[in-house]
């Protein structure tokens, strides 16, 4: 019996040993090759289906992904357990499937081959597979990104970002759920990517864990905690299963991140150097993030790196003239060809980059108006966007410029009757945090207004509407602020609430006038007169000749590094 059992050890023994090579060589063989050092990322095409792996030039690569994936992270772990015989009665398995991505260095090229194993939500029954009240998880926004960047680049914190390595693989499932893949079923012990509890169940553990720490949850933005004690002061912003944040010093982080890691398994640590496709330094006592590497694949992946350089997002004149009219009739030689143009998946990449390029958000959001249909001219246009990227792929968004400043500030323009279509004004917001621009918007607004008045009113009002989430924000990250100052540039709209009066010609104004006013006289806002060649707002509302453009560019803090 002794023997037997001493056999069954070392033959446990040896299977632990025989896995562990096979997934170190799983690993090994998802690593790119010598044949592919130095290439892009953006170079080689990301398969879709199992027929595209199957056709790929990189097959091995992407079998080896699936193979890390699916036994090193399903099998070895526990996720998923081989159901012996068939399903329980009243039970369905619902199909799982491998999703692809070729993760890249800081440079665009390729750092590994990854294959993820997603089940399809979609085919999960509600109050069955999951609880319909169990599926919401806060997403945060690089404005709240940005505001603790400002803040470590104001008070010269160490900044950090570390991976939480299979995030939603973590917390157990309290469902019970099967899944099918190339004829086998497994059941799920734990949540799995694709599901639609996952989110959820991954944001509850790991807020839970933060709270254990110490951290406040902000009311401001739910993925911002913070906390401070006679340690120090500590900023951490979750960004799914990225963790990235400040902390006063290092030593505070690296007990952070220990604290961390005894909870959940750690991908990759270390400085936020670059994560979420942005590239982040430091230099003089100020940080830079720009996102070239993405702009130079957007380049390569769109044939827009031979075209001749553009030092605008959008020619004054194309910006009058597009509008739906210029949309082909369905059936046209014009709308089969621009079906087959990759318009909204451009605009997409365009709508990201503006997070850290917010130079080009006027032009993005004009263009995204005629997605469901586009002609040839919107997409000359959308391209002329990527283009002028492309030539100032060196620019950065700098925080740290002005040490003295403490402030949170708004600047708030509108363009009246812009919009060729509707005959609706554009409201453009910048809003700044210690002297750099944290937030920005360019939206066309939501009704026609009869006057440049009226269109100033509705801006000032929508920006009014934040103040009170960006304070709230700024008090967690340490900086109280009672009163925060609004510039216009409109004399009619400061006039009129600056005086505390409405005439019988602009009643119809009722509504964004006392929300304004109530927020003056509480001295939450001080709105402030600003002539329209200093109002850096103006960016967001129309299409600039170059001059005045990179005037309002170097305004929102996007220099040269």
């Amino acid at each position: 019996m002794a023997m037997a059992a001493i056999k069954t050890v070392k033959s446990k023994e040896q299977r632990q040993r025989e896995d562990e090579k096979r997934l170190a060589k799983a690993k090994r063989g998802a690593l790119p090759g010598p044949e592919l050092d130095g290439v892009l990322a953006a170079s080689l095409k990301t398969p879709k289906t199992e027929k595209d792996v199957a056709n790929s030039p990189q097959e091995k690569h992407w079998r080896a992904a699936e193979e890390v994936e699916f036994f090193g992270n399903m099998i070895t772990k526990g996720v998923l357990e081989r159901v012996q015989g068939g399903l329980p009665d009243g039970k369905k398995a619902f199909p799982g499937k491998f999703v692809y991505k070729i993760k890249e260095n800081a440079d665009g090229t390729i750092w590994k081959f990854k294959a993820r194993f997603v089940g399809l939500g979609y085919r999960q029954r509600p109050g069955v597979d999951y609880d319909v009240w169990r599926t919401y998880a806060p997403v945060t926004t690089m404005s709240c990104l940005k505001k603790v960047i400002a803040r470590a680049a104001h008070t010269d914190m160490h900044l950090f970002q570390f991976d939480i390595e299979g995030a939603f693989l973590l917390p157990k499932i309290d469902k019970e759920i099967y899944v099918s893949y190339k004829g086998v079923t497994y059941k799920l012990h734990r949540t799995l990517y694709g599901l639609k509890q996952s989110a959820h169940a991954w944001n509850k553990e790991l807020d839970a864990h933060l709270k254990s720490l110490g951290f406040k949850q902000s009311k401001g933005d739910p993925c911002l905690y913070t906390r401070k004690t006679e340690a120090g002061f500590i900023a951490v912003v979750t960004w799914v299963d990225d963790v990235i944040g400040a902390a006063s010093s290092e030593q505070l982080y690296r007990d952070f991140r220990n604290s961390v890691a005894s909870k959940f398994p750690l991908s990759a640590e270390g400085k936020f150097e670059y994560a979420l496709k942005v590239r982040v330094r430091r230099k003089d006592g100020m940080i830079y993030m720009d996102q070239r590497t993405y702009i130079e694949g957007l380049a390569t992946r769109f044939n827009a790196e031979e075209t001749n350089p553009k030092y605008t997002p959008m020619d004054e004149g194309m910006a009058k003239m597009l509008s739906k009219e210029q949309m082909p009739d369905v059936g046209t030689d014009e709308h089969k060809q621009m079906q087959r143009t990759p318009y909204r998946e451009l605009l997409g990449c365009l709508s990201y980059a503006q997070c850290i390029r917010p130079d080009i958000s006027f032009a993005v959001n004009k263009l995204a108006r005629f997605a469901q249909n586009p002609g040839k001219m919107h997409w000359k246009a959308l391209k002329r966007i990527l283009v002028y990227l492309y030539t100032t792929r060196e620019k950065c968004l700098v925080f740290g410029r002005d040490k003295s400043n403490t402030t949170l500030s708004v600047m708030v323009d509108a363009d009246h009757g812009g919009d060729k279509s509707t005959a609706r004004s554009t409201t453009g917001i910048v809003v700044k945090a210690f002297g750099d621009a944290v937030y920005t918007k360019s939206k066309r607004q939501g009704k026609v207004n009869n006057s440049t008045g009226a269109a100033e009113f509705d801006a000032i009002a929508s920006a009014v509407r934040k103040i009170d989430n960006f304070r709230i924000v700024m008090q967690d990250l340490g900086f109280h602020q009672q009163t925060v100052v609004v510039e216009t540039d409109s004399k009619v709209a400061h006039g009129m609430l600056k005086s505390g009066r409405l005439t019988t010609a602009t009643k119809h104004l009722a509504l964004d006038f006392y929300a304004v006013s109530e927020q003056m006289d509480d001295e939450r806002v001080d709105l402030r007169h600003v002539p329209g060649d200093d109002n850096t707002a103006d960016i967001f509302t129309k299409a600039l000749c170059r001059v005045t453009f990179e005037k309002h560019r170097e305004g929102l803090g996007i220099l040269s590094p």
